[in-house]
């Protein structure tokens, strides 16, 4: 068995095998006190650190750190099957370039946001708690499935009749951050950034990301900020949308066009399609 999982490992491309590698090893070195405090202090986000020593690159570099094995091996995991079709669609350049974008991008609002509630409550934790960015790493990856397959699913190896939207993996994910957040698992900064790397991916991809024919960004339909969420949860923001602008308590439905003395228009979130395809990574 082991020598599968070698040679799987061997077998995905350079990127995200090496991305797999760090954080997985952070992760299981995070259980080593010694070793864990250098990890962390020389490569996870402390945001005093950064300014009085100049650790600059710890910005980017928490991605790919963990702070204990399951969230370094779940990363990991998630960069060896996600990240290695990812970086088989876009090349290793452009994966890499992402990835650097997003956490240069998360790092840098993250040590802006703990400095700043640092001078609002003097906790000093803030400043000299580390802060490993690994949930981030998978946000970042799922967003990345999310624009390339919206609308298949993915099967697990559960049930053979559970599959799982792709589209709304990233959601998902966070709403799973937030639980382990809730149970203490892991620390509120983690929760942040896992948070806020999900905005910055899809401002990359929806407005940076270079494109075939020399567009730039994924401005389809389907990769519209809105469709992070559920239908309904679209629906009832697109309601909202219209009756806001008309004076209550004259109107309480949208005013769309009228045909025959009735409302024959519905606001239509987008086209489903007639069969959805499943998707299971390799």
């Amino acid at each position: 068995e082991m020598d599968k999982v070698v040679e799987y490992v061997r077998g995905v491309p350079v990127v995200a095998r090496w991305v797999a590698v760090v954080v997985g090893v952070s992760g299981w070195l995070s259980h080593v006190p010694a070793a864990a405090r250098w990890v962390a202090g020389s490569f996870a986000l402390v945001p005093a650190s950064t300014s009085s020593r100049l650790y600059l690159w710890n910005i980017v570099t928490t991605i790919c750190i963990a702070n204990n094995a399951f969230t370094g091996t779940t990363a990991a995991a998630t960069s060896l099957t996600f990240g290695r079709w990812i970086e088989d669609v876009w090349g290793p350049r452009h994966l890499l370039l992402y990835l650097t974008a997003v956490a240069a991008a998360a790092g840098l609002a993250l040590y802006l946001d703990l400095v700043l509630l640092y001078i609002l409550s003097r906790a000093d934790s803030l400043l000299f708690q580390p802060t490993p960015g690994a949930l981030g790493l998978v946000s970042a990856l799922l967003v990345a499935v999310k624009q390339l397959i919206p609308d298949h699913l993915l099967g697990t190896t559960l049930h053979p009749d559970i599959a799982l939207p792709a589209k709304y993996l990233p959601i998902m994910w966070l709403l799973f951050c937030a639980a382990l957040a809730l149970l203490q698992a892991i620390a509120l900064p983690e929760l942040v950034f896992a948070v806020i790397c999900l905005p910055f991916a899809w401002l990359y991809l929806r407005f940076v990301q270079q494109l075939p024919g020399r567009h730039r960004g994924d401005t389809t339909d389907t990769f519209a900020f809105k469709t992070f969420f559920p239908e309904p949860i679209q629906y009832v923001a697109l309601q909202r949308r219209y009756t806001k602008r008309m004076p209550f308590p004259f109107t309480v439905v949208p005013n769309f066009p009228q045909n025959t003395g009735r409302y024959s228009h519905r606001p239509s979130i987008r086209s489903t399609p007639s069969r959805a395809s499943t998707w299971t990574p390799d």
